[in-house]
């Protein structure tokens, strides 16, 4: 080998040496765009991550994708400066809304290049509250997670089985605190349930109590609400109603409109300077 070959062929590994770390191949995402990788469970995805200082030929690009200590390995392509991962279901087991799956990008099956955690999450229960499917719940979930309600469940789009609905069912009381108050009014009553609305709107001019309107305040959607009683001309059990889109429900328990009686005081005296 001649010296003028053997220098050109040391010039050329040496400018294939990477000097600095930001010339390592990785992925290149954006700050939003990290946060934005979220996959439904049991749904078929690809995942396209975008990557920089690839200079690889001839390799074989795959994806190591880890969720609950249990990895699996998939093919993936190199497509306008993006990895793509190969179509693949991402499941996890447990009850949890959410799980974090890790995505490894790597050539030659092991050849680190980078790594990534994804969101991983489950429509029944972002859509339920106190492991009880709610419809209003599930409607009001960001549009991101392609959630609908399908029959008796939140399920997302494409695992519907039954024809998606978009007003909920007729609100379901479970608790009213307290069960009585004054004629005057004032009471502050606290309803719980499940598909008490979607927004306070749609349940402000929808609870009666005794046929008067109980003014909503405070609003948690679908599961609670709190309203103030109104005044009335005499004593009675009232029926508590509450109406959403779908209509209306009377509780099981009615509203004791009272007659305040004072049956006794304690102490009976104090001193003139008050503060008893």
């Amino acid at each position: 080998m001649s010296k003028s070959t053997y220098r050109l062929q040391q010039q050329q590994q040496q400018s294939n040496v990477v000097r600095h770390r930001n010339e390592c191949p990785s992925f290149n995402f954006t700050t939003k765009q990290m946060m934005d990788i979220i996959l439904p469970n049991g749904v078929a995805r690809e995942i396209s991550l975008p990557v920089q200082n690839l200079a690889f030929e001839n390799v074989m690009f795959g994806c190591l994708i880890q969720i609950e200590n249990i990895q699996s390995y998939v093919s993936a392509r190199i497509s306008n400066g993006h990895i793509v991962c190969a179509s693949t279901k991402f499941s996890y087991d447990n009850d949890n809304a959410t799980s974090i799956a890790t995505v490894t990008a790597v050539w030659n099956k092991v050849q680190f290049i980078d790594r990534i955690n994804i969101t991983l999450y489950k429509c029944q229960y972002l859509g339920s509250h106190n492991a009880r499917a709610d419809c209003s719940i599930c409607l009001n979930l960001d549009r991101i997670y392609d959630c609908a309600w399908c029959g008796s469940q939140c399920s997302h789009v494409e695992q519907c089985n039954e024809q998606r609905s978009m007003i909920c069912p007729p609100p379901r009381i479970d608790l009213i605190h307290p069960l009585s108050g004054p004629v005057q009014g004032g009471t502050v009553v606290t309803v719980e349930g499940s598909n008490l609305g979607v927004n306070i709107d749609e349940i402000r001019d929808k609870i009666l109590i005794g046929g008067y309107p109980c003014h909503v305040e405070n609003f948690t959607i679908s599961v609670q609400f709190t309203c103030i009683t109104q005044p009335v001309q005499t004593h009675f059990w009232a029926d508590v109603v509450v109406g959403n889109r779908a209509g209306f429900t009377t509780a099981r328990d009615k509203f004791l409109y009272a007659v305040p009686e004072v049956l006794a005081a304690s102490p009976n005296s104090g001193p003139q300077s008050g503060g008893t």
